[in-house]
């Protein structure tokens, strides 16, 4: 079984309760559609595990899920239409693409939350049909959501330039998996394990990966070298990058300086249209 299937069978099981008028039916029809979703964003999930550990986020909320992957395959999340030329640029193939968004959570998952809670005592004044109209109206919304992920044409479609290393951080050292989208001038991620920010350029056929560093002086003795944390955690280490020695954060303070600028999120896009040509 896998979590597309699982997600396939909880939407089977949600439109059968929400085929009745009942109140307790209509709950578990609801707690099937959370179910859906939340087995779409661990799919989402799965592609990450193919390529690196992701061991301690297997019970993060689907929001989370979907921030995460977006992350490091950053078009795991692009809805549009795959078109496929041969060589003589004639079409072969042609299909659209409905991934999992994480504004989908954000309308759908968390609205469907709210019907889950008890009823307060305004809401137990309201008439039982009254609720379950509310109910049944939602759910009618969100479902075909959820059938057009499942029922697209190309699904699971995510393309980009590989990018493995080794997490710079010394006390880290683990693998680092992420896609560069085409036409993307530089890409920001943080290490799943230790949290060590890093910006990724291309530059031709090569990727520069500079992590982002908190810079300080060394100051033992007159030594005028600098010391380069990848964090400002308690326990962290660096190495002068003159004198060799070794320095370990005790407490941390507020006048960090960073080697590079901030992070600046850039707006989703919603639609995209892509065409593969063969040679």
């Amino acid at each position: 079984m896998t979590y597309r299937q699982d997600a396939i069978d909880a939407l089977e099981r949600a439109k059968i309760e929400l085929a009745s008028s009942e109140y307790h039916r209509l709950k578990y029809g609801v707690l099937e559609l959370r179910f859906a979703i939340e087995m779409l964003s661990y799919d989402k999930l799965s592609w990450l595990s193919e390529k690196t550990d992701i061991s301690e986020f297997k019970s993060w909320q689907p929001d989370k899920v979907v921030r995460l992957v977006d992350q490091f395959l950053p078009t795991s999340s692009i809805n549009g239409t795959l078109t496929i030329h041969d060589s003589d640029k004639k079409e072969i193939f042609s299909g659209k693409t409905r991934a999992l968004q994480l504004i989908d959570i954000k309308k759908n998952y968390h609205a469907l939350g709210s019907f889950l809670h008890s009823l307060t005592i305004e809401k137990r004044e309201t008439p039982d049909d009254e609720i379950s109209s509310k109910i049944n109206q939602k759910c009618k919304e969100i479902i075909p959501t959820i059938e057009s992920i499942l029922s697209c044409q190309v699904y699971g479609l995510r393309f980009g330039s590989d990018v493995e290393f080794d997490c710079h951080n010394l006390r880290c050292k683990k693998k680092i998996f992420t896609q560069i989208a085409p036409g993307n001038e530089a890409t920001h991620i943080e290490c799943l394990h230790c949290q060590t920010e890093y910006k990724l350029t291309p530059d031709g056929k090569h990727v520069n990966i500079d992590p982002k560093l908190f810079m300080r002086d060394c100051g033992a003795g007159e030594c005028k070298g600098l010391l380069k944390f990848f964090t400002m955690d308690v326990g962290e280490k660096a190495v002068c990058s003159d004198c060799e020695s070794e320095a370990i954060i005790i407490k941390t303070q507020l006048n960090t300086d960073f080697i590079d600028e901030k992070i600046i999120e850039k707006p989703e896009k919603n639609e995209t249209i892509l065409t593969v040509y063969l040679k």
